[in-house]
């Protein structure tokens, strides 16, 4: 997976795992520390796995439209031979492998440097600011 492509290597990764479209003062903290690391020497990537809920594709047909006031008559399946059908589950499967759960969102995850599967990454438990952020990654 890219997320496996991008976390393990010679940089520290803090992730945030969060609902696909996040916002308001934590995720507002959560950016300007991303600012503050890109300007600093460290050796830390600021990252963030956006997670769709399932629910957000609730009353959508398998081509992704809504089918209010389509007649059925007329609708085609072009996803007939996808062997993927759960392709939409954006980033679920992320969340579930470090065991995040949908309803405690948002998250964040500590991998350090050369991190390899199967260690579990150390979870940041702390205010949801720049600077308690900064303090726990010193």
């Amino acid at each position: 997976t890219t997320f496996d492509r991008v976390v393990g290597g010679t940089a520290a990764a803090f992730v945030r795992i969060d609902n696909e479209y996040s916002y308001g003062d934590e995720s507002d903290e959560f950016l300007e520390l991303a600012k503050w690391a890109a300007d600093s020497n460290a050796k830390l990537l600021i990252c963030s796995v956006a997670v769709e809920p399932a629910s957000s594709r609730e009353g959508l047909s398998a081509d992704g439209d809504d089918d209010f006031g389509a007649d059925d008559s007329f609708s085609i399946n072009v996803n007939d031979d996808d062997d993927d059908n759960d392709a939409w589950r954006e980033n679920q499967d992320v969340a579930e492998r470090f065991g995040v759960g949908l309803n405690i969102l948002p998250q964040f995850l500590l991998f350090p440097a050369g991190w390899q599967t199967p260690q579990k990454p150390q979870i940041y438990e702390g205010p949801r600011e720049k600077e308690a952020f900064g303090e726990f990654l010193q």
